[in-house]
């Protein structure tokens, strides 16, 4: 009985010690300001760089968001050997803003986070070692960033994700960040995923999901269709939810496990010519 006993609080402890949950704030001069992070660090014996998932909070959320949604977060980047970086950017939409002067978000994200991380911890510094997902306004951003900088990103995610912001013109800030509807018409259009399935290639790993009642379903549901019929291979999951926590704490195990898998396979991958 003591020697269970023993072996059940040594087991309790290992798992208390084998992960690491860093909160850090990142100069940045594309934002004007530091930006608070949340850096998820798997531990092992001996030096191992481990591969890389950036997960994007959604609008009026912040670094802490994934956590508050799976507190269990941490266990998860121990057994998959990943670490995980949640970055508190407000509500920017992950965008260099065309209409107001210093939000630079998409140049923060691509020039001075990846970086920041890549230089402080223990990271695969590769593109099949890095992916990006994110919910709601962050699964935005995954995918644009993702499908405009493939030189950085070898996997994107998009759990409830706005990919047609036409439907919705006054909500979520939009008109701060992209100037209004009536006078930038255009702009709307440029920033709209689904007018740009140029994004995705098969040379980014595409995993998407929308709950069946969600307001953003149906443009998840035209993604998927546009993809089918350009051959462009991906993952497309419809299933019951709504726009909630609920539905995320499914949904970011199913984008954690895909990458986990992705991340196996380009490991495996002799290295690029």
């Amino acid at each position: 009985m003591k020697k269970l006993c023993f072996l059940f609080l040594f087991l309790i402890c290992s798992l208390a010690h084998a992960q690491q949950v860093v909160r850090n704030s990142i100069p940045s001069r594309n934002l004007g300001h530091d930006v608070p992070a949340v850096i998820i660090l798997p531990t092992s014996e001996g030096e191992k760089s481990f591969p890389v998932i950036y997960m994007l909070h959604g609008y009026n959320q912040d670094e802490n968001c994934w956590l508050d949604i799976r507190p269990d977060l941490p266990q998860i980047a121990q057994r998959l050997g990943i670490i995980i970086v949640c970055p508190g950017v407000g509500n920017t939409w992950y965008v260099d803003s065309p209409v107001v002067p210093g939000q630079r978000c998409e140049s923060f994200m691509i020039h001075e986070l990846i970086a920041y991380i890549d230089s402080h911890y223990p990271t695969r510094k590769d593109r099949r070692g890095r992916a990006v997902t994110g919910l709601s306004m962050g699964g935005y951003g995954s995918f644009r960033l993702a499908g405009r900088h493939p030189d950085l990103f070898g996997a994107a995610g998009s759990t409830s994700g706005p990919i047609d912001i036409l439907p919705f013109p006054d909500r979520w800030g939009k008109d701060k960040l992209f100037g209004t509807f009536e006078q930038h018409a255009e702009t709307r259009k440029e920033f709209n995923i689904i007018q740009h399935p140029e994004l995705f290639t098969p040379q980014i790993a595409c995993i998407f999901d929308c709950g069946t009642k969600d307001f953003f379903h149906e443009g998840n549901a035209q993604l998927h269709r546009i993809l089918l019929e350009k051959k462009v291979p991906h993952t497309y999951i419809s299933q019951p939810g709504t726009h909630n926590m609920d539905y995320w704490r499914i949904s970011a195990l199913q984008h954690l496990l895909f990458f986990a898998e992705f991340f196996r396979a380009g490991a495996d991958a002799p290295p690029a010519a």
